[in-house]
């Protein structure tokens, strides 16, 4: 008999988007993005609290999204100072 195993993720208790959640997303985003680039900090510490306390993100989700976005972020700069291989 195997062990329960509880959920890896709360990704089930998101609410749908819906007009209002995308236009909170887009308008933190972009107050975020010039928050953290005024400061000169990777903008994560304005990025989790939006998506946890706006948004209604469950803390372990922000957390990886604000790591997807740091990760693609790095991987655009990375390949448009460095070139894409042939």
């Amino acid at each position: 008999m195997r062990p329960h195993m509880p959920p890896l993720s709360d990704i089930d208790t998101i609410e749908p988007v819906t007009v209002r959640t995308a236009a909170i997303a887009v308008t933190s985003g972009f107050v975020t993005g010039a928050a953290a680039g005024l400061i000169g900090v990777g903008g994560g510490e304005f990025r989790i609290p939006v998506l946890v306390h706006l948004l209604g993100f469950p803390l372990r989700l922000a957390a990886g999204v604000n790591l997807v976005v740091d990760g693609g972020r790095t991987s655009c700069f990375t390949a448009g100072t460095l070139g894409m291989p042939d």
